[in-house]
């Protein structure tokens, strides 16, 4: 995990845009890097970072949750709890996926997929997190 860790948050890209990362957040490998403390991993970032980035020398212009809300976004493939803790990650980095063609796809039922994740969900963060964040990071046009 702790490799995880500094292979994600090791660097700093200072620039707006500079790095875009986006990973799976929901299960495996990924998912437990935001699961792995109650779902608080970008706060525990940011207390570390207050109290010791002037001694390591890692002093940042932003925290390093404000980085990864600035240049990262997850991935959730049929995860509802990550879709019901969207606060912690922020609903503007997160997007869902059928994961095809892999095994854990939601495919071909990606539909009741997200009629059951996206339950007592609203529709303006079921849009942003169905549709408008993957277009926004991809650069793709939507009518």
């Amino acid at each position: 995990m702790e490799q995880q860790r500094s292979q994600r948050f090791g660097g700093r890209p200072e620039k707006p845009k500079q790095a875009s990362l986006c990973f799976d957040v929901g299960g495996g490998e990924s998912g437990a890097l935001f699961r792995e403390h109650g779902f608080d991993v970008l706060e525990r970032l940011d207390r570390g970072h207050a109290r010791f980035a002037r001694q390591d020398g890692m002093l940042t212009e932003l925290k390093p949750s404000e980085y990864f809300h600035r240049n990262f976004s997850a991935a959730l493939i049929a995860d509802r709890v990550g879709v019901y803790t969207r606060e912690f990650t922020g609903v503007d980095n997160l997007m869902w996926s059928s994961d095809y063609p892999h095994t854990d796809s939601t495919w071909p039922r990606s539909r009741e997929s997200i009629a059951h994740d996206f339950a007592g969900v609203s529709e303006a963060d079921r849009v942003k997190m169905t549709c408008t964040n993957a277009a926004k990071l991809y650069g793709f046009k939507i009518n």
